[in-house]
């Protein structure tokens, strides 16, 4: 049965009513708590600036938070809303199944809901500025996507990785984007280093060597089972080179391949996710928004989508009980140990990133070439 074009217009319209009153609703907590720390020591000119681990774009949300505490929160749902509006008018003139497969991945998935919209966490910002980078790119206009692209770095560093993918295209550089996006940094870092002075733009790259393993990393379920192993110590302290080394083999890979570019972000993400010791499930909304796209292109990669499904539903599944059990951290008002979870969740996506990673692998012969593609 034909839902109407009409009655999807309406369906989400009143979808993004909830999630801006949920927006409203979860005030300042969470991560963005912390920020509104960093951002009062920004203000107050502080000697020391706390919980400060983001780009320097990240520090200009001081002088927003200073108009409303909310305020920037706010901005980061809007603009994640813009997003989602882009997606959801491609996919209106489809069938409904694409607009059903696009709803449980982006506004009905509790990962977006509860990180984007209830605690304000900045790596929506970061995710549009990726998407929109991607898809100028894809449309052709190198200096917009080279400007996004170094606003979505200069906010959070993980998107560096995937620069190769934006200026590399039939095996030639794409100089007028290369040159943007060259420019843009320059100019934004330069106007930060005015701002902020050196070490505080300088530090969170030291930050996020040093950072202990998270929920969703497999060397965070292996510390908790070998808390002594020596192998896991050094996986630890050599994260960062892990990380790089399996990030550069997958590009090598994709471009040997001429996977298309859609499918080698989606990859070479992939890899980050899985190498990387701190497992925060905000850092799959990038993923998330490259897994949506696959959508627009209807059949030709609805294969693909089928094969991440499983990891779009099991981020949402583990984002609500994550969020309804504070972290797994409600031992003392459950009988169940919610600790367990929190201790073995890592090898399950660990399990299932691999499993994903391995059938779009699979499935790279169907899609040979690097050819960009207009979205028009």
């Amino acid at each position: 049965m034909k839902i109407g074009r009409n009655n999807h217009i309406i369906f989400f319209s009143i979808l993004n009513i909830i999630l801006f009153i949920i927006l409203f609703y979860g005030g300042s907590r969470h991560d963005y708590s912390l920020y509104s720390i960093t951002w009062q020591g920004v203000l107050n000119q502080d000697p020391n600036i706390y919980y400060h681990s983001y780009g320097p774009l990240h520090l200009f949300f001081a002088f927003i938070f200073n108009l409303n505490p909310l305020l920037p929160k706010i901005i980061y749902g809007i603009l994640f809303s813009i997003f989602q509006i882009f997606l959801f008018l491609k996919l209106l003139k489809l069938e409904d199944k694409f607009l059903l497969l696009f709803y449980i991945s982006i506004p009905c998935n509790f990962l977006i809901i509860a990180t984007v919209y209830f605690y304000g966490i900045n790596d929506s910002i970061v995710t549009f500025f990726l998407f929109f980078s991607l898809i100028f790119k894809l449309d052709k206009k190198d200096l917009l996507s080279g400007i996004f692209l170094s606003v979505s770095i200069l906010t959070k560093i993980y998107p560096i990785l995937l620069v190769p993918f934006f200026i590399l295209e039939r095996k030639k550089i794409n100089i007028k984007l290369l040159f943007s996006l060259i420019v843009s940094l320059i100019v934004i870092m330069l106007i930060s280093f005015y701002f902020f002075g050196n070490k505080l733009i300088l530090d969170p790259f030291m930050f996020g060597a040093a950072r202990d393993p998270k929920l969703l990393s497999i060397l965070a379920s292996l510390s908790y089972d070998f808390p002594e192993s020596l192998i896991v110590k050094k996986l630890i302290e050599n994260n960062s080179f892990i990380v790089l080394v399996s990030t550069l083999m997958t590009i090598i890979f994709c471009l040997i391949k001429q996977t298309r570019i859609l499918v080698s972000l989606i990859l070479t993400y992939l890899t980050i996710l899985i190498t990387y010791k701190v497992g925060h499930m905000q850092f799959y909304l990038p993923l998330c928004a490259f897994f949506s796209l696959l959508l627009i292109y209807e059949k030709k990669y609805l294969d693909i989508f089928y094969i991440v499904l499983p990891l779009i539903i099991l981020l949402s599944f583990t984002q609500l009980i994550y969020s309804t059990t504070s972290g797994f951290d409600l031992m003392s008002q459950s009988e169940y140990n919610f600790e367990i979870i929190r201790q073995k969740i890592g090898y399950i996506f660990f399990t299932i990133n691999i499993f994903v990673f391995y059938r779009i692998i699979k499935s790279v012969d169907k899609n040979k070439s690097i050819q960009i593609e207009n979205l028009n």
